[in-house]
């Protein structure tokens, strides 16, 4: 077994604990940026980075994880003040590696990393100063991660699927109505009001996305098999966004 097919087995198993014990728990201030740090690995191992590069960048994430736990353990002994302190530092050197793979994907840093770090720095300032805040918003923060990370996927698609510049302008317009859409999904939850309106963004979105994964998968018998997980990822992310709008709409 190589080198990137280890990597990858490891970033699973920590990858899924992590995500995992997130779920169980509550939402950690640094796991959004730290979910968007082990997709962009995957996916610049795909792009076969050279391996200098690819192993430091594992070795560094190794680092974050064993961080990681560390800082679920502060967690556990009411270690508060170290766990905000560790937190802070996971979400400064995942900020950094993740910026460092954008570079390497597409020499720019992306916007979906911009929007998870200013998330994640969000978060634990609430967890800080307003704990009851931080934790009615734990679901908002996985709608962040979900359009971030659907943001990610298309953007993969439009590296590698010959679009023409009309359908790149409407893929791009979807990633942005589906921010959107989460943005005042936040804004209703803070406020307790209830915006009808944001279904009007999530409908545009949905049908723009639908337009182009016609479009990829007319390609289908062309794209690698990264490119067709990386087209049901995003079909998967969209789908769940509609399904939590109809669990939001009914109650």
């Amino acid at each position: 077994m190589n080198n990137c097919k280890i990597s990858a087995l490891k970033l699973s198993f920590f990858g899924m604990f992590l995500t995992t014990y997130t779920l169980v728990g509550e939402v950690l201030a640094y796991i959004p940026i730290a979910i968007l740090l082990l997709v962009k690995f995957f996916q610049a191992m795909e792009k076969q980075v050279t391996r200098s590069k690819a192993s430091g960048i594992l070795h560094s994430i190794n680092v974050f994880l064993l961080v990681a736990l560390l800082e679920r353990v502060m967690t556990v002994y009411n270690m508060t003040i170290l766990s905000y302190y560790t937190s802070f530092y996971l979400i400064y050197s995942a900020s950094y590696l993740v910026i460092r793979l954008d570079y390497i994907l597409s020499d720019k840093v992306n916007d979906e990393s911009i929007v998870l770090i200013i998330t994640s720095c969000i978060y634990l300032l609430f967890l800080c100063f307003n704990p009851e805040v931080a934790t009615s918003l734990s679901l908002n923060i996985w709608l962040l991660i979900a359009v971030s990370l659907y943001f990610t996927f298309t953007n993969q698609l439009l590296r590698k699927v010959s679009l023409t510049s009309s359908q790149i302008l409407i893929t791009e317009q979807s990633q942005w109505l589906l921010l959107i859409y989460s943005l005042f999904r936040l804004v209703s939850n803070i406020f307790e009001v209830k915006f009808q309106l944001s279904l009007i963004f999530y409908t545009g979105a949905l049908v723009l996305f639908l337009v182009i994964a016609y479009s990829v998968m007319k390609q289908n018998k062309q794209l690698k098999t990264s490119l067709k997980i990386a087209n049901v990822s995003a079909c998967i992310l969209i789908a769940t966004l509609g399904i939590e709008y109809s669990y939001y709409a009914v109650h």
